[in-house]
């Protein structure tokens, strides 16, 4: 039970992901359980973990001529930083308004 939450947020995040018709919950009495068995609840509010998972971060590559490397250590840059501006750049992208928009967009019904 302690991670039923999380485990079902990253099914549903994975389902809209990838576009997949959610269905509707069951209903607690349609739930046929058996002797030993408890039944509970689980809920999640999704926007609250599309934001998570937007923000998770991702680790990625790059290969740099040694010069402009020793430049930028020099200058204590940090590359994170740079690579995530220039992304935003080169895509002309309003960070703020992007990220929106992923977070709370809705899965498409077929």
């Amino acid at each position: 039970m302690k991670n039923a939450k999380e485990v079902l947020a990253l099914h549903l995040y994975g389902m809209e992901q990838e576009k997949l018709d959610i269905p509707e919950p069951t209903r607690i009495e349609d739930v046929k359980i058996e002797k030993g068995q408890t039944l509970a609840l689980v809920e999640v509010f999704m926007p609250l973990y599309r934001i998570e998972m937007a923000q998770k971060l991702v680790r990625k590559q790059i290969t740099l001529p040694a010069w402009l490397c020793k430049l930028a250590d020099q200058a204590n840059i940090n590359y994170s930083m740079v690579c995530q501006d220039a992304l935003i750049n080169a895509l002309g992208i309003n960070p703020d308004e992007h990220q929106r928009l992923r977070i709370f967009r809705l899965p498409n019904k077929k």
